[in-house]
Formats: C-alpha cells, structure tokens, sequence
C-alpha cells in the first residue's frame, strides 16, 4: 500500500491540464474534471464487481476517467450481438471484444456499416504507449492492418506458452517411475512403447489398493475435442500432421493448404487408437464423459489415484487442485509425455502461432470523445499497464518488487501473489493486455502458479523440437464476406462428420479394418463437397 500511496504522489507532480483539456498522451490525470466512457466487455466470475475492482478503481484514480461498464453474461457472443444491431443508441464508447476475437472481416463489416472507426490518427497524435509498441513490433502493427490502410482494433498479443501446441499427454509420474523401475525402460518415445507403458498401467495395481481392475490406463475427454482433451490427435500425431488447434484438420504444405482426415496415414492412426480401445487401455467412457466427470476422475488424493495417462492441453484442463485437501494430487503429479513417434518415424505436434494477436478495443462512432478513449486505452501498453495485467494487480496490489535475480538476470524480479479479493481484471475479460516470453517464463518461474516446474514444462524442447506451425493465422483479412459465411458453415459440417466417423471408428460401431466402411467414409466426404472446402479454405487464407 506503501508503493501505491507513493505512486499517487509522484502522479501529483506530472503537469495538471486546465480545465476541460485532455492531457498531453502519457500525461496523467488526463484531464482534472472526472470525464465518463462507456465500455462494453465480457465479464469473469473472479471478478464480483468491475467498480470496486483495485484495478479498475485505481486506474480512474489515476486517469480521472470512470468508466460505465456494460458487462456481457454467461452468453457473451448473444450480447455482443444485440448491442452492435441495436443501433447507435446502444454502442458504448469502446468494444472490448472476446467473443471468438473479431476477426478482420468483423471489422471491415462494422467499419462498413459505420459502427467503428479507423484508429490511424489517434494512435499517432494522441497516444504514447500504442504507437511505441507498434514501432518496435512492425509484425504485429501489419497485421492488424486492414487492407484499405487503416487499423480498426487495437491487440492483445499473447505468448501462449500454454497453448500453443494443444496436443499433450500426460502420465502420473509416480505410476511412471513404478513402471521404469520394474521393467527397465524409460519414458516413451514411440507408439508401441507407449502401448507397453499402458499395458504395465492395467495389469499391475498400481494405486495398492488391492484391486487390479480399477486403474484407467488412458482417458480423457471428447467434450473438449479440438483443445487436445480427447487423446485421439496426439496419438494420429505420430502417423501424420494433424491440426485441431483451429478446429479445422488443415494445414499449410508449402503454398497450399491440405486436408488432413482422409490420407491413408490418418486412417492408420485410427487402428492404433482403437487397438488401445480393444485391449482396454482407452476408457470408452472418454467419448461421453464430460469435463467435470473427466476430472472427477483425475481430482483426487493420492492414495486414490486410477488415472495413469490423460490428455489435456494444459495442467489446469488435466485436474482441479485441492489445496486444503492433505495429499491431493498437484499439477506437478503428472509429467509430459513428449510426442510420439509413429511406425513409419513421423513425429511431429501443431504449433499455432506463439505471440497471438486477437483484436481488442474499437472505438465506435456513439463515442463523443474519440480522444478520451484512446487515452485511456494507451495506458495499458505502457510498462506499468503490462505489469498490472500479467501481475493481477496494481504494485502493492497485486504484486511486489524483490531484491532477487530474475530468470533474464535482470537485479529484481516480481513477486506476484493471489489476491482473490476483487484485485485484478483476468486476462482476457477485461482490458487489452501483453503477455510476453520473458512475461510467461518470469511468472512460471516464480510464484504466480503455485506449480511452477509443471508450467514451465510446457515450454520444454521435446514438444518444440518437433513442432510444426499449422499456418491457420489468428488474423485474417478477408473481405468476401459471403466466403467466410461458407467457411463457418462448412467448418461446422465437416467437422462434425469427421468427428462422429473417427468416434464411430475408434469405438468399433464402424469397421476401421474394413476396406469398404472406410471407402464409404470417403466418399460421403466427397459428397458433402470436400473439394469446394479445401478450395475455401485456400481462398480465405491466401486470398486466391
């Protein structure tokens, strides 16, 4: 509090505008009589109140900017949309979008239809923070570049050392080391010794508690398919690429884009995955379970332990921590599973782009003020602004400076702490954000997760070093609206018969061995138009 007290004071000294003047940019208060936005964003249940919130109530202290939050429920994407078609008398001053991240021809259409504004001007005559960001990453200031020349959001851009390669496999490391010891062998590294270590998983007991039918070698959950929660991909990842990041099964071949759930090699994954099914080493139960009985199975002490191996894209998807429970299992109870290698040596894991870019914070033309808000947008891509959002919370709040070396050898480091007291808005439900590399590593490596060896886990090279990027970017610029109306619909389509045909397969209700049902699933995906999808799918990212 000390801190935060002597950060108002030094705000004291910075030069007061006259009355009714906005500021010079990086110049706070930006203006001495308290001014009014309106904000439009989703909310987080973290979050019990946005106008009490420390962040929130800090920052007008310090701009002199209140802001009128309209808050989106529990069905964000129904929200977002009646205010954008409820007229000008609906827009706030400021869209801080996460619904699905409004892609380049959202913008264009809300440009068009004279709902936003081109930002150029402001960013360059009114703001500090923004346009020094966008002169060190001139990648980033490209892609949020339209093309008629003008930006219509400003970013978020984050590292996404969690999510960036989805497909992951997980082991109880205790169960592990059982299995090393016993037979000699180590973590696997291909499919059949992967089948091996799930074998030793069902024929042992190894939770010891006498019953040698309760463990569930494998499992996870089809609920949460494209995220790498059903352990299907990782395993067809060691016969073949395999994206489902974008919930799309393409990827980027050289200047093409290529179909991935109708190769021979997809199919052979297929019959290792329900060799596993067969030989009861991969719950039935992962294809109707959901998240909660998911994790139902893998929350537990351990003493109870059943689940050996389940896949997740990150720890907080594998389980829910009980940290006032003795004994419960950790994050750090179960390891990573490097990618596997397959029977003709392929091994490789999607990587979607690690500094993703997702549009947040446009300015519509109900806003009186463009100005103002742009001001108070600006702040958030300073220094301080990026510390308050990574930090959860402003200095004093939500962390603390400590005479202690960090991981980039700088001389002090961050000490960041839970405050579950209304102290910070979460990444992605509140306002823009940048999260970083260093950012990410310095965080793991400290105490904003209470398992920081398992979160630096993620970023390990096993998974890195065979990586692959699936070229589906996060910022799309295509104006043929009809186009991407067509991809959506054929997205849905395709996947849903993709899915409920590898499902079918995997469980035995279809014959995978069987060369005629596995024809017959072919052609029904020429019949639903196969080669007009791929031709989308082309146009909308190439633009051919």
């Amino acid at each position: 509090m000390k801190k935060l007290v002597a950060l108002f004071l030094a705000l004291c000294l910075l030069p007061v505008v006259a009355l009714g003047e906005l500021s010079a940019p990086g110049v706070y208060p930006i203006s001495d009589e308290k001014l009014d936005l309106t904000i439009w964003c989703t909310s987080h249940a973290s979050v019990p109140d946005y106008y009490t919130n420390k962040m929130v109530t800090t920052y007008e202290e310090m701009s002199n900017v209140h802001v009128t939050w309209e808050l989106a429920g529990t069905d964000a994407a129904t929200s977002y949309n009646l205010s954008i078609t409820g007229g000008e008398s609906s827009w706030p001053d400021i869209y801080l979008n996460n619904v699905n991240s409004a892609n380049g021809g959202d913008l264009l259409t809300l440009a068009a239809d004279g709902v936003i504004i081109p930002l150029n001007d402001l960013i360059e005559n009114e703001t500090v923070y923004i346009k020094a960001y966008l002169e060190e990453h001139p990648e980033i200031k490209e892609a949020i570049t339209a093309p008629d020349g003008n930006i219509y959001s400003l970013f978020t851009s984050m590292y996404q050392a969690t999510e960036d390669m989805m497909l992951k496999m997980w082991v109880y490391e205790e169960w592990l080391e059982a299995y090393k010891a016993a037979t000699g062998k180590g973590m696997p590294a291909t499919t059949e010794e992967f089948k091996d270590m799930l074998i030793y998983f069902r024929d042992n007991d190894m939770n010891g508690n006498g019953d040698t039918t309760d463990e569930i070698p494998l499992t996870g959950t089809y609920a949460y398919w494209a995220d790498g929660s059903d352990p299907m991909h990782y395993l067809i990842g060691a016969f073949q690429k395999i994206n489902t990041i974008d919930q799309a099964f393409f990827h980027k071949e050289g200047d093409e884009y290529v179909f991935e759930a109708a190769s021979d090699t997809y199919r052979e994954g297929l019959k290792y995955v329900r060799s596993l099914v067969e030989e009861g080493l991969l719950a039935e139960d992962t294809y109707v379970q959901d998240l909660s009985q998911f994790r139902a199975l893998t929350s537990t002490t351990k003493d109870k332990v059943i689940v050996g191996c389940a896949a997740a894209p990150y720890c907080g998807r594998l389980l829910t921590r009980n940290t006032e429970v003795e004994n419960f299992v950790d994050y750090s109870s179960y390891v990573l599973v490097p990618p596997l290698t397959g029977p003709d040596g392929f091994c490789g894991t999607p990587l979607r782009t690690q500094d993703r870019i997702i549009f947040r914070g446009f300015i519509t033309t109900a806003c009186e003020d463009p100005v103002l808000a742009i001001k108070w947008l600006d702040y958030w891509y300073s220094k301080d602004g990026q510390d308050w959002t990574n930090y959860e919370g402003p200095e004093g709040v939500g962390y603390e400076w400590v005479d202690k070396v960090a991981i980039d050898g700088s001389a002090r480091s961050i000490n960041n702490w839970d405050d579950p007291d209304n102290s910070h808005l979460p990444m992605s439900y509140g306002v823009p954000f940048i999260q970083t590399r260093d950012t990410f590593l310095k965080q793991a490596l400290e105490n904003v997760y209470n398992s920081a060896s398992t979160t630096v886990e993620y970023i390990k090279q096993p998974y890195l070093d065979v990586a692959y990027p699936t070229g589906c970017l996060t910022v799309v610029w295509c104006q043929d609206l009809d186009l991407v109306a067509e991809r959506a619909e054929l997205k849905t389509l395709f996947n849903d018969y993709i899915m409920n045909s590898a499902t079918e397969f995997v469980l035995g209700v279809r014959d995978i061995h069987d060369d005629a049902q596995w024809e017959a699933y072919l052609a029904e995906l020429d019949n639903m138009g196969l080669e007009r999808y791929i031709e989308v799918i082309n146009t909308y990212y190439l633009g051919e």
